[in-house]
Formats: structure tokens, sequence, C-alpha cells
């Protein structure tokens, strides 16, 4: 008996999946687009419900102007600021099924990093529609905004967002350039000390701006570093995300031996955005910009 009470609220789901009634829909049908799992997501029609599990996404989504068709956004969808007036479906790695599935979503979309497979197969086995972006580089973001563009019935708009910030991240290259490279140690955690390494999006926006990321050569994606290693490091500049630090003051009562660090002495320390560098989405290109002020002024 107990065992099916646990199982009640997953056949609801599955009712309410399979079993609602279905109305012909005249609209055309959204082409096939392979998303980052290297699967193919194929809809009737363009999708008129959608259901975003991560903010990046639900950025991109808004920047396609599909805001009349976004349903549901997770907890953490707050940008723009139309984002927080829509029905909330639950955290990126905890997400409410029914409530999900109240919403009768005609599309998913979700991370690879940022959600769990988890939650993926899930969806998956409701019957659900899930597209999937796991971007790596920068061009891995426009791709997988020109592919969220197709599937969506907006393909010129995806077109021009991508073209305009092609454009602005040719000009931050270009004037990071003229300037002498320097090296920068950027910390998403001060305890534990962890940065970003190769195989990121956030390690190639540092090497576009010309700034020697000095964790690029870790063996991890996001190295878990030591004190000492900071130390033998010796970055000309800190940068650490808003999220985690503040100030010098803040990065010294953490470890008062960087103060041998020319970056403490010189007072070469900068707080960045963390959903700018951190978020592959319409903004990232922003972050960018911000890195490249932040030392080529």
């Amino acid at each position: 008996m107990n065992i099916l009470l646990r199982w009640i609220p997953f056949i609801c789901i599955f009712l309410l999946v399979h079993c609602s009634p279905k109305k012909t829909d005249p609209r055309s049908s959204a082409p096939i687009v392979r998303d980052d799992l290297g699967l193919d997501v194929s809809l009737p029609q363009y999708p008129r419900r959608i259901v975003s599990l991560a903010p990046s996404l639900t950025e991109t989504l808004f920047a396609l102007d599909l805001d009349s068709a976004i349903v549901g956004v997770t907890d953490f969808c707050d940008v723009p600021l139309q984002a927080d007036l829509k029905p909330k479906v639950g955290g990126m790695t905890n997400p409410d099924y029914e409530t999900i599935v109240r919403l009768r979503p005609e599309l998913i979309v979700m991370t690879f990093a940022g959600n769990s497979r988890k939650d993926y197969d899930m969806l998956i086995s409701l019957g659900l529609k899930v597209f999937v972006s796991n971007p790596a580089t920068l061009e891995d973001i426009y791709r997988s905004m020109m592919a969220l563009g197709q599937l969506c019935g907006k393909e010129v708009q995806s077109k021009e967002l991508v073209a305009h910030m092609r454009a602005r991240e040719a000009v931050a290259v270009q004037k990071a350039r003229a300037r002498p490279t320097q090296r920068v140690l950027l910390l998403f955690s001060l305890r534990p000390l962890i940065s970003a390494g190769k195989g990121t999006f956030i390690d190639e926006l540092l090497t576009k701006g010309n700034l020697e990321n000095v964790t690029h050569d870790a063996s991890t994606a996001y190295p878990l570093l030591s004190r000492e290693e900071i130390l033998s490091l010796q970055p000309d500049w800190i940068f650490g995300t808003d999220d985690v630090v503040h100030s010098i003051d803040e990065i010294v009562a953490a470890y008062p031996e960087w103060k041998k660090l020319a970056a403490i002495r010189e007072g070469h320390v900068k707080v960045i955005s963390a959903d700018l560098i951190s978020r592959p989405g319409p903004r990232i290109v922003r972050g960018l910009e911000i890195l490249v002020d932040a030392i080529h002024r």
C-alpha cells in the first residue's frame, strides 16, 4: 500500500501529460534541431508554451521576443524584470514536476551543467519535449541561441541577436589587444578557493580580453586551489565575483598572507558581476566588455 501511495503523484503527472484533450493546431511545424546532447528535438509546431529551467536560457528566450510564450521559470530566473512575474517551477536542481506538467509546456529548455540528468530523464519519461544547451565557448553560446531561435520560430531574431553580439565582441577584443597582457586570477569562491580553467567559456572570455588566466592549465574546468598556490601564481590582478567578494579587505581578512601579492599591494582587485560572466546568455559579451574595461582603460 505504501509503495502505491508513493507512485500516485507520478501516475497523476503521467495522466495529465498523456490524457489531456488534443486540439488541432494550424501553426507551421517547427524544424528538427539538434541540441547539445547531440539529440534531435522535433516539435509538431512552434511552441507557444515554454518552461525554462535555467536563467541564461530565460534571458535568451526574452531576447528572442518569446516572452509571451514563457509559462514557467526557475526561482533563480531574475533577468529581465519580467521574468520575476512568470510562474515559478522550483530551483534548477529541484524543479517541481507536477507544477511543470500543470503548465502544459510544449517545450522545456534546460542546461547540461546547471540542471541534472535525473531531471532530464524524468521529463523525457513524462513525454515532454526538452532542448538542452551546454556551451563551452562563445561560439557554442551563439550556436545554441541560433538553434533555439530555429526551434521556436524566431530564426530572424536569433540571427540579429548573434550578429549584434559578435560585433560587440570584435570591438572588445580589438580594444584589449591594443594593451599589454595582464595575468589574472578569477575567483568564484573564497572558501574554498575556486577558479576557472581551460574548456570553459569563462577562460575564453579572459583570453579574448587579452588577460592571461593563471589557472588556465589546471587539470579540471573549475579547479580547487590552495592559498599557497595563489602566492606562487602571483597574478597581476584578482577578480572576484560579487556573490563572494566585495572588497580587498574581505580577501585580506580571509588570507592575510596575500598581502605579499603585488595585486593586493597595488589595489589591483576588481569585483565583477557573477551573472555577467557565468550565465551563457545574451549578456555574456557585456561580461567580456567589463573584463576588458576593468584593466584596459
